[in-house]
């Protein structure tokens, strides 16, 4: 198993590709998102993974943004039902590491869908972006930083306790190798409870975006990151 990637190709469309690479793009995507036998299970049993169902109200739909994709709103969505309470209850202090954080304005809106349980936040990216500084100014909790190396270890704050990203791994190269530097950032502090979310773009998003990122994710790729844990 390759131990820096979880697809069968490394073509990364952000990048820019010739009509060639877009047709072995779109083909090697089918192949790896259904035509390779799924012989991992991320789960043995129905009480390691269950569907998110919620209750959605008209107050729930108004918070959430109105000039975005129907995915970010569904995304919005889940932030916004997650339990914070008791999430804060676990943690006593929410202290967030946001990975391919973009813009960083999901730290702000994670600031408002918590209802302000957020401690810290730091976002860090690939490329700086125009936006942080006034979100810093704004926020005397948030930090932002350009990291210029697959190595993130050595960014991320010791305090950490909640780490996250938003449809931000399909534009990592190496996104298998976040996820081990991720385990042993989280074994080197074992004696404190740390929560991973994720938001990634299943197999069949390939047919509503085509040339999007590098992958989608499938059951049997996203083994290979629990398998991690």
């Amino acid at each position: 198993m390759n131990n820096k990637y979880t697809f069968i190709h490394n073509i990364n469309s952000d990048n820019g590709l010739s009509t060639l690479e877009k047709i072995a793009y779109l083909g090697l995507n089918i192949i790896n998102n259904w035509l390779i036998p799924n012989t991992h299970r991320i789960y043995k049993n129905k009480n390691f993974v269950r569907d998110f169902r919620i209750e959605i109200s008209k107050l729930d739909w108004d918070k959430l943004r109105n000039n975005v994709s129907v995915t970010r709103k569904l995304s919005d969505l889940f932030w916004l039902k997650l339990p914070w309470k008791l999430m804060h209850s676990e943690l006593r202090q929410i202290n967030v590491l946001d990975i391919g954080c973009g813009s960083g304005e999901y730290g702000k809106i994670l600031q408002s869908l918590s209802g302000n349980r957020i401690n810290k936040y730091k976002g860090i990216d690939l490329v700086l972006n125009d936006n942080w500084k006034g979100l810093q100014e704004s926020y005397n909790n948030f930090t932002f930083e350009q990291i210029n190396s697959p190595n993130i270890v050595d960014f991320i704050p010791k305090d950490t306790n909640l780490i996250i990203s938003q449809s931000s791994f399909e534009h990592i190269d190496e996104d298998l190798s976040y996820f081990n530097q991720l385990s042993q950032f989280i074994q080197s502090h074992s004696n404190k409870n740390i929560i991973q979310i994720h938001l990634l773009p299943a197999s069949i998003t390939l047919f509503l975006t085509l040339i999007h990122g590098i992958r989608q994710y499938n059951q049997r790729t996203i083994s290979k990151i629990t398998k991690i844990f």
